[in-house]
């Protein structure tokens, strides 16, 4: 049996709802990769597996909410990303799991980790690229993912938690009902610090022809947040 993760938290998000209240994403991992994610520079960092980290709380844009189940294993589990290094792209770095910091003990499987963070990019640039009509919602992911200069949080597979309501229409069967989050992040300017704060933004691209898990009589949900608002919001 896998021993718990010893708390040593690291504020990724700090956020207010609708109504002002405050909401903290923390992630806990051991203390000595706790220290490698704190370092002043040049610190990449895939976190991904149930025996290395946690995350506590959760994060609001008005009325959604935003959260990480850890324990969640196969395909749909989330994978955090930290980075406070320049000079080379989320993608670059995703590529070499050399160039992970503390890779072993931030992850259960470096390599894998390499190879699974590798198709969610590409997955992103190639959905940013396409034809489609929804490509746009993809842009502006694909461009932090390429960018060398990027700093910040990216979370991918997280809880995105539907309001009941949004734009003054109703959600029907999706209110209230937890959906997968492609990706949440923030962009963070300089180092990660033990209270990290930035704008949230996020992707939702959910569907029943893609096999996600949707209520009965919901085809789609596409949601994007950019600025720590909702910008787009479509179900059909």
């Amino acid at each position: 049996m896998t021993a718990p993760v010893p708390p040593a938290g690291i504020v990724l998000g700090q956020t207010t709802d609708e109504a002002g209240n405050p909401h903290t994403l923390v992630l806990n991992v051991a203390a000595p990769a706790r220290d490698a994610l704190l370092h002043p520079d040049h610190v990449f960092a895939v976190i991904s597996g149930a025996s290395r980290f946690s995350v506590a709380g959760d994060a609001a844009v008005d009325s959604w909410r935003f959260a990480v189940n850890s324990g969640l294993t196969g395909a749909g589990a989330p994978m955090v990303v930290i980075k406070s290094a320049v000079g080379k792209s989320v993608q670059d770095h995703a590529l070499n799991p050399a160039s992970f910091s503390y890779p072993t003990e931030l992850n259960e499987d470096p390599a894998g980790a390499s190879i699974r963070l590798s198709a969610l990019i590409a997955d992103v640039i190639s959905k940013a690229q396409s034809p489609d009509p929804d490509s746009s919602l993809y842009s502006d992911l694909a461009a932090r993912l390429t960018d060398e200069s990027w700093t910040g949080v990216l979370i991918f597979n997280a809880a995105a938690t539907v309001p009941g309501e949004i734009f003054g229409q109703t959600t029907g069967a999706l209110a209230d009902r937890q959906v997968v989050a492609l990706n949440v992040g923030l962009d963070v300017s300089g180092i990660i610090t033990p209270r990290t704060s930035g704008r949230l933004f996020g992707l939702v691209d959910q569907s029943q022809a893609s096999g996600d898990a949707l209520p009965p009589g919901v085809r789609y949900l596409r949601a994007l947040l950019t600025n720590g608002a909702l910008a787009t919001y479509n179900q059909g």
